[in-house]
């Protein structure tokens, strides 16, 4: 079985089009990978971690 994964890239302005895509792509049985979007203020190191974590969800490759 095949199993097809989807990464989403983007502005924080589309968090709904994200939501809304990742429902779409869900229900059809695809993973989808997207950006972590939080109001919370975050410390240097939080924001450097969630860029890394985006970073990897972006360039990972089934081996």
């Amino acid at each position: 079985m095949t199993v097809k994964i989807v990464t989403l890239c983007g502005s924080r302005k589309y968090v709904a089009v994200f939501e809304t895509v990742e429902l779409a792509l869900g229900k059809q049985g695809v993973i989808v990978l997207k950006p972590v979007f939080s109001d919370e203020v975050l410390t240097p190191i939080e924001l450097q971690n969630l860029r890394q974590t985006h970073l990897k969800k972006s360039t990972w490759q089934m081996k």
